[in-house]
């Protein structure tokens, strides 16, 4: 097993473990310190749902930087059982809760949907925008859908992923490090009625960085 740190917070170089092998690919610590810095206050006070999320890393680094609570669902057995012990770790036992589940199958058909504004991070496996790119899709637009305004949005996507490919309707601010692109959504009121009523694009930001 790996490591990786903390970046910020309350928690800020503190390590959690990483499994072994091709199972979890974690946001670098560069890539992480940059979503926190475009998101800024909209972490603090508030609830967290990490979807596919392997080592817990993003819902970590946002309990470490304010949030009120954190939802992590992960499907693999071995990863999901290293999450919990970096929950333990950090000290985050009583904020976090750890659901191993398939997280399309979650979504359709398990998900609570919260009632106030989520930071949601998405982040699954990068073999998944091959096979499964419509799936992926799908969710992205569940997600849009359902989460009440004031949510952000963070997906991590493979640099292959055309950022037309997103939800229109909202806005987006989309970097790429290295061979990784992270793409930011905030949801209003504005437009989701907007979106709704005239069918409307949204607006994507593309930031090269790295």
């Amino acid at each position: 097993m790996g490591w990786i740190r903390i970046v910020g917070g309350e928690k800020k170089g503190h390590k959690i473990r990483v499994p072994p092998g091709q199972r979890v690919r974690p946001m670098s610590e560069k890539a992480r310190e940059a979503v926190f810095a475009i998101v800024g206050p909209g972490v603090c006070d508030r609830p967290v749902w990490d979807l596919f999320a392997g080592s817990g890393a993003l819902g970590l680094e946002a309990l470490s930087r304010g949030a009120s609570r954190a939802l992590f669902v992960e499907k693999d057995p071995v990863v999901a059982r290293t999450l919990r012990e970096n929950v333990t770790r950090l000290g985050f036992a009583n904020r976090a809760q750890v659901l191993r589940a398939d997280v399309f199958r979650w979504i359709g058909r398990g998900a609570i949907w919260p009632t106030e504004p989520t930071l949601v991070f998405v982040a699954p496996p990068y073999a998944l925008y091959g096979r499964e790119m419509p799936r992926v899709t799908e969710l992205w637009n569940t997600l849009v859908e359902h989460l009440p305004a004031g949510s952000i949005l963070v997906l991590q996507l493979d640099r292959s992923v055309d950022p037309r490919c997103l939800p229109t309707g909202i806005v987006w601010d989309v970097r790429t490090y290295g061979q990784v692109r992270n793409a930011i959504g905030w949801i209003d009121e504005s437009s989701e009625e907007g979106e709704q009523a005239t069918g409307a694009q949204g607006h994507t930001q593309t930031h090269p960085t790295a």
